[in-house]
């Protein structure tokens, strides 16, 4: 084995090409899955009824995809507006996406909150505040899911896709989503006067003032997002989880509209409930963007209980829009954002609220 030259510079990987590998470990994790759940269920030839599919569902799928981005667009926006900046909201929807994307080749998804930091930073925004956005999107979602899972499970008691158990996982669950929520919300505090603590240590201990500075500044950040979104300014609190609602709900919405082009019956409300329930259950496992498990658990729940040989290809179409068209638009929107230099930093405005 080779040595390196004494004095000669170290290579280092392009993160580009870990994206890359990311990129193809998702897809081929997703594409296992649905293969696995497809020769469990059903059978390879289904495929064929994607040749059945509309044009006018397809495009209906991209404008509730659409839709989709909007609001994700619309909530960094607002989240940045509570700080005093005024985003655009192509701005606003690139960051979205780029999220979208880290998301998908991460593990459970953990990408979403740098890459969305990352692009306001170029767009003019501090880099505490950018954080403490990014941040509280995840909070937000948290706490949709906080009140949405357990009426998700009330929707599925009666219906055949609910299977034995999961009630009371789910309702042992929510619980502990409003704890976390409550802690990252409102007892942020705390858990950064530890991670400081951290700095303290010998191998870290020269980037003590720095870390400081900046869990000082996204510290404050996040604290005014917390105020801002308090019970006090229920109106911001309602439009964030409005908006919520909307991102994930419009991209459930597409299976439903893939299943009726495809003359696949299920029940609307039962369905967007199953997708919810799967959506937060994986989270917990550590694939890139839950790929693998997503597939196989819709496919596996809805064909026993559907028509099996039409489940395939509409899963296959609603995860193709909502999930793996990001692997295109991500790199596409990302990389032009991050080849022009950055904005001028913006200053933050005082809101109507600070009056």
């Amino acid at each position: 084995m080779k040595r390196p030259i004494k004095g000669a510079p170290l290579r280092r990987s392009a993160p580009g090409g870990y994206v890359w590998r990311a990129a193809l470990a998702s897809a081929l994790f997703g594409l296992l899955g649905l293969a696995a759940a497809l020769f469990w269920f059903g059978e390879p030839g289904d495929l064929r009824a994607l040749g059945t599919l509309s044009p006018g569902a397809l495009a209906t799928s991209l404008a509730l995809l659409g839709l989709s981005y909007l609001c994700g667009g619309l909530r960094v926006a607002l989240l940045a507006r509570v700080l005093g900046y005024r985003m655009r909201l192509r701005s606003a929807v690139r960051a979205h996406i780029l999220g979208l994307f880290s998301a998908a080749v991460t593990p459970s998804g953990s990408g979403n909150a740098p890459a969305i930091a990352l692009m306001l930073i170029r767009d003019g925004v501090t880099k505490p505040h950018a954080w403490s956005v990014a941040f509280y999107t995840g909070v937000v979602d948290v706490l949709l899911f906080v009140w949405a899972l357990p009426l998700a499970l009330v929707a599925l008691t009666r219906s055949p896709y609910l299977p034995p158990g999961l009630l009371w996982w789910g309702l042992l669950f929510s619980p502990l989503l409003l704890g976390l929520w409550y802690a990252l919300a409102f007892r942020l505090g705390s858990t950064l006067a530890l991670l400081e603590k951290l700095f303290y240590l010998r191998p870290l201990r020269r980037y003590r003032g720095r870390m400081r500075r900046f869990l000082e500044g996204f510290g404050a950040a996040v604290m005014l997002l917390s105020r801002e979104l308090s019970w006090n300014r229920l109106r911001f609190l309602v439009a964030l989880q409005l908006l919520s609602a909307g991102m994930h709900g419009s991209v459930f919405a597409i299976f439903l509209v893939v299943a009726s082009s495809l003359a696949l019956h299920v029940d609307p409300a039962a369905t967007l409930a199953l997708f919810l329930v799967v959506s937060v259950a994986s989270f917990l496992v550590p694939t890139p963007g839950g790929s693998g498990f997503l597939e196989f658990a819709l496919l596996g729940l809805i064909a026993a209980r559907s028509e099996a040989a039409l489940v395939a290809p509409a899963l296959l179409v609603w995860r193709a829009l909502s999930f793996y068209l990001v692997f295109i638009l991500g790199p596409l929107l990302g990389g032009a954002a991050l080849l022009k230099p950055s904005s001028a930093p913006l200053t933050p405005q005082p809101t109507a609220s600070d009056d």
